[in-house]
């Protein structure tokens, strides 16, 4: 039943408004005028005046808890015909218009012959929301239909997250609502604000109506069903046809006159008439006749009228008295008052009228007539007649009037008038977006909550325009005896989700619903704009959706690191990075589970698959890359258990650089991971620059001295110029305690222990570091100062390898460097509180940070990889090019780094809720950043153990020491492994230059050329940790010497891995060096 069959209904009532029996007729003068009984007309006036109230204004709606309601058929009391799927978390974009996106979603099913709802499901505790669809015939698939509706949310809303129903869960869903109360709201929904639709300022949401009852259980059902375009046309063209028939009667006019007129006439007249006649008439005839007959009829006749005739039929008397509108004109009453606001949505049904006739007739008849008749008829006459006349007649003739006209307006035919063009207005609207039958049934176990969530609800909708029709609230009781029945197929129609229809005057079919626009559905099907308990509510900001360059490298190879983004889960178009702006460095940030570490693995990955580039990745903490890429890199490390251990001079350097600038590049270095004030730095360079001296260069023209191979310093020999330096000076004592105990003590740090074997004079070749995949896992080492000064040096030296063995390539990538927690090296100077030293510390970064991007140059790209972007100096960020933003919770974080690619507040905003693997991806040549789903990194997870081959430096050299005739000694020991195990351990210069001595003495006499002494000093220095050993083996001992000699023994032969006969050598030598106090 639809509004185009209300219309319908009282179309062609051909009724004539004053019937003969209201007629009088004025007999005299023997004419007929009639006579209108206005009494009457006042009367039938009126009838239609109530009609067009209680029909076109819907007031009828507020009586629908009186009226009786039709059975809903057995065959719509399926759930075949249903789909439902639950809404658990909705995502709006900042300042768009949701209203108008729910809109677009109605609009796209409005045609397809089906219902969607919305059912608000409150347990007292959360409130669940559901949508779906109820397909109206067997052609529409419900399955479509709810793929249809999903796929419009989910394009409107990319990111919201449904979850779909089978039938046994729609039906526990329904079977589960409130069943003691059933409150329907009709009546049109409007905006109060029509300025205020999009979600930040919207403020008639549902979250108002689930805040509001929180605490309360009641379900509300919003129903909807579309309307075809012919019904609309319809009823448009009804409407129209009301207005014109009802405006005649919006004005009334009165006339008043007056009129005075003289009239002279004068007139003279004069007739003569003579005249004769004579007439004769004689009639003579006679009649006879006779008549006879029998007749005999027998009949039978049943006659049966349906109910939808009588419906039709006593529709016929609700018409006559609107056909009062149409007066003396006898037009057919339009069936538009009646049907253009849906009071006889079943009228077409019931222009099925049948009558069932059955007659049956038997008739017999015999007649016999005669007749004769005779008439004789004779007339004579003669008439004679002369007239003659003569007039004169003069007239003068005088007259004046006045009139008065007056106009009466009737308001209320006025504002009815005004309604209609309102309807008409959104019936225009309506062409566009599509147009509903809408009400809204609230089910609960308590009156006083049903009573309280319908007015709530209606209070919420209510808006511009709602005052077109009538708004009502009706109510049903399973309890009221009066209404149980009635109650009972309430339920029946809502849990199948379709609308009761109710007999008007226990005739006419009517429904609770409004006819609104799919703009004014989104009023009452609008879900949450804010999160409410039961649904989460996520506002998200726009970013681009395409990739635009200022200029295309053509011929520029491309990685791919992801896809475009937009919070749905369909995947979108790839994203690829340019390798020619990788030499202009790249910024990854985000803090932890982001997915950073898994945006730099698949950058490396796509690297090293198409064999773009060599891949450094210097990583200070985790050490999640070795087991990942561990297989196909090169692992060095600081735990010689895990990986093989990374040795580095940082003395060395190519013969190309000077000596002078690579001292300045290292005291950059050391400023930058210790603290340093006052004349520190200029005490540890001066310390160095004697150290190198010593080894025998020429510091000043960047030369070495002494024969091949060169020499380089160690940290011991820069402690000991150090000491000197100190000590010479003119400090005062206390000044001197201050330096020694700060810079003495860090250098000595980097002399003993595991530090010792790493910066060493043995050292593993650049081209071994620079020129193939390595991994550096620096995640065992403890000391933050330690990390960043081996990070520091990796750096420096790369600089250097590149500048000595390189040329300038400009764009070409040929390596590239991922330095993981790059605060530790490239530090923010803002972060240190000591001011005396930000300055220096400042300096000190900017130089390293500028040598990073002059590698560019060099087919060089760096990666800067960290959490925190204000960790990292602000020079890293300015100098690279590409950037990664993954989530970032800290404001000033998210601020320094979204500005720094020309993100919108909100956009900066957004960073905050990025979900995992999602980041802001911005190349240089872009026009504007994209959000990107990074994929995954292949997943090689293992666990990488690959500890390095034993070199027991200690045990070659003592076996070598404590050889007492080497001539007749069977081992023989290879030069190069003996320097192999010099250069492995922390010695000064004074004794390496020593051992190297030997070392070719042995090589050319097979003697080692030493004297006692001079073995005995040098066993003393190699023994590991002698002096501490000794003095603790001695506190054990308590006084017994022989057991302390075995003991020294055991430990030495441990600690060292070396046999049991050298091992009482070595023991022997260490108690006479003992014993003289030697030992210091």
């Amino acid at each position: 039943m639809s509004e185009k069959t209300i219309f319908g209904q009282f179309k062609n009532q051909d009724i004539e408004l004053i019937s003969k029996k209201d007629i009088n007729y004025d007999n005299t003068n023997h004419t007929r005028f009639p006579q209108v009984n206005f009494e009457k007309l006042y009367g039938n006036f009126q009838s239609a005046g109530e009609l067009v109230s209680d029909v076109v204004l819907k007031k009828y709606l507020q009586k629908l808890e009186n009226y009786e309601i039709e059975p809903l058929s057995e065959s719509d009391k399926t759930l075949s015909k249903i789909r439902m799927f639950k809404v658990t978390e909705m995502v709006y974009q900042k300042e768009e218009n949701t209203t108008l996106k729910f809109a677009s979603i109605f609009n796209a099913l409005q045609s397809q012959n089906c219902g969607v709802f919305l059912l608000m499901n409150s347990d007292g505790k959360k409130t669940d929301f559901y949508m779906g669809v109820r397909a109206m015939n067997s052609q529409s698939s419900p399955r479509s239909l709810e793929n249809m509706l999903s796929s419009s949310i989910r394009g409107q809303f990319p990111g919201s997250k449904i979850e779909s129903f089978n039938e046994t869960k729609i039906n526990e869903t329904l079977d589960f609502l409130p069943q003691e109360h059933i409150v329907s709201v009709s009546g049109i929904a409007g905006f109060k604000d029509t300025h205020q639709t999009e979600n930040e300022d919207y403020i008639q949401g549902l979250e108002k109506l689930a805040t509001a009852m929180q605490g309360y259980k009641y379900a509300l059902v919003v129903l909807s069903k579309g309307i075809s375009v012919e019904e609309l046309e319809f009823i448009k063209k009804s409407y129209e046809q009301i207005y014109t028939e009802i405006s005649p009667f919006s004005e009334l006019n009165f006339s008043y006159g007056k009129s005075d007129a003289i009239s002279i006439s004068q007139g003279l007249s004069s007739t003569l008439t003579q005249g004769k006649s004579d007439t004769v008439t004689e009639t003579k005839g006679w009649e006879e006749g006779s008549t006879r007959g029998v007749s005999d009829t027998e009949g039978k006749s049943i006659s049966q009228k349906s109910m939808d005739t009588k419906i039709a039929s006593s529709a016929s008397s609700i018409a006559t008295a609107a056909t009062s509108l149409a007066l003396i004109t006898k037009h057919p009453l339009m069936g538009a008052i009646a049907g253009a606001v849906g009071i006889a949505s079943g009228f077409a049904t019931m222009a099925l009228d049948k009558t069932n006739t059955d007659t049956q007739t038997k008739t017999v008849s015999n007649t016999t007539s005669h007749s004769r008749t005779q008439s004789n008829s004779v007339s004579k006459g003669t008439t004679t007649s002369t007239s003659k006349g003569v007039t004169n007649t003069k007239g003068n003739t005088q007259s004046n009037s006045s009139e008065m006209q007056l106009t009466r307006e009737n308001k209320s035919i006025k504002n009815l008038m005004k309604k209609i063009d309102i309807q008409l207005e959104r019936i225009e609207e309506s062409e566009d977006l599509g147009l509903w039958e809408n009400a809204t049934y609230v089910l609960a176990e308590d009156r006083y909550v049903a009573d309280l969530v319908a007015n709530n609800y209606k209070a919420l909708i209510v808006g511009e325009n709602s005052g077109l029709e009538t708004i009502a609230l009706n109510h049903w009781e399973r309890g009221d005896k009066k209404q149980s029945k009635q109650f009972s197929l309430m339920q029946d129609y809502v849990k199948n989700l379709i609308h009761p229809i109710f007999r008007y005057r226990n005739m006419v079919p009517v429904k609770a619903t409004s006819l609104v626009s799919s703009k004014e559905l989104a009023i009452y099907m609008g879900l949450p704009r804010k999160s409410v308990v039961g649904l989460t509510v996520n506002e998200h900001a726009s970013f681009e959706k395409n990739i635009m360059h200022h200029s295309l490298s053509v011929n520029s190879e491309k990685i791919n690191i992801g896809s475009l983004y937009d919070y749905s889960d369909t995947k979108g178009a790839s994203v690829s990075l340019d390798t020619e702006n990788l030499t202009k460095h790249t910024f990854i940030t985000g803090s932890t589970g982001s997915g950073k570490s898994n945006t730099t693995r698949k950058i490396v990955e796509e690297i090293t698959k198409k064999n773009l580039a060599k891949v450094l990745i210097i990583e200070p903490v985790k050490g999640e890359y070795k087991n990942q890429l561990g297989n196909r890199f090169s692992v060095y490390g600081t735990n010689p258990k895990k990986t093989t251990l990374l040795r580095i001079n940082p003395f060395v350097f190519p013969n190309q650089i000077n000596v002078f600038d690579h001292i300045d590049r290292l005291i950059n270095i050391l400023n930058v991971c210790w603290p340093m004030y006052a004349a520190m730095p200029v005490l540890l360079k001066n310390a160095i620059i004697e150290a190198y001296e010593i080894c025998g260069w020429d510091v000043k023209n960047s030369e070495y001295l002494e024969d091949e191979p060169k020499i380089y310093p160690s940290f011991s020999d820069v402690k000991l110029c150090l000491e000197n330096i100190i000590n010479s000076s003119s400090y005062s004592a206390d000044t001197k305690g201050d330096y020694i105990g700060s810079l003495v003590t860090r250098i000595s740090s980097l002399v003993e222990g595991l530090n010792g074997l790493i910066l060493n004079t043995s050292c593993i070749s650049d081209t071994e570091l620079f020129d193939n995949n390595v991994i550096i896992d620096l995640s065992d080492t403890g000391s933050p100062e330690t990390k960043s000064l081996l990070m520091g040096l990796l750096v420096m030296k790369l600089n250097e390898y590149r500048i000595a063995n390189s040329k300038p390539s400009n764009n070409s990538l040929n390596h590239v460097t991922f330095l993981e927690e790059a605060h530790n090296l490239l530090k923010n100077p803002n972060s240190i509180t000591e001011s005396t030293e930000t300055g220096l510390l400042a300096k000190s970064v900017e130089l390293i940070s500028g040598s990073i991007a002059e590698l560019r140059a060099y087919g060089e790209g760096f990666v800067i990889v960290d959490q925190s972007p204000t960790a990292v100096d602000i020079s890293a960020i300015k100098n690279t090019n590409t950037k990664i933003i993954m989530k970032t919770p800290e404001l000033e974080d998210r601020i320094v780094i979204g500005k720094s690619i020309g993100l919108k507040d909100d956009q900066i905003e957004e960073i905050a809720k990025f979900p995992q693997g999602v980041g802001v991806v911005y190349q240089g040549e872009w026009v504007a950043p994209v959000l990107v789903k990074m994929d995954k990194a292949e997943n090689n997870n293992h666990s990488y153990f690959k500890p390095e081959k034993r070199f027991d430096a200690e045990k070659i050299l003592l076996e070598y020491l404590t050889q007492s005739s080497m001539a007749n000694s069977s081992k023989i020991f290879d030069s190069y492994q003996l320097e192999e195990a010099m250069t492995r351990l922390s010695l000064e210069t004074s004794v390496k230059n020593r051992l190297l001595q030997s070392f070719n003495n042995y090589e050319k006499t097979n003697d080692i050329g030493l004297s006692a002494n001079q073995i005995s000093k040098l066993v003393t220095v190699i023994v590991r940790n002698s002096k501490y050993e000794i003095s603790f083996l001695q506190s054990q001992s308590l006084g017994d010497q022989r057991e302390f000699e075995i003991s020294l023994e055991k430990s030495v032969k441990k600690r060292n891995r070396i046999d049991l006969a050298t091992a009482k050598k070595v023991t022997k030598i260490l108690l006479q060096e003992l014993n003289g106090n030697k030992i210091q």
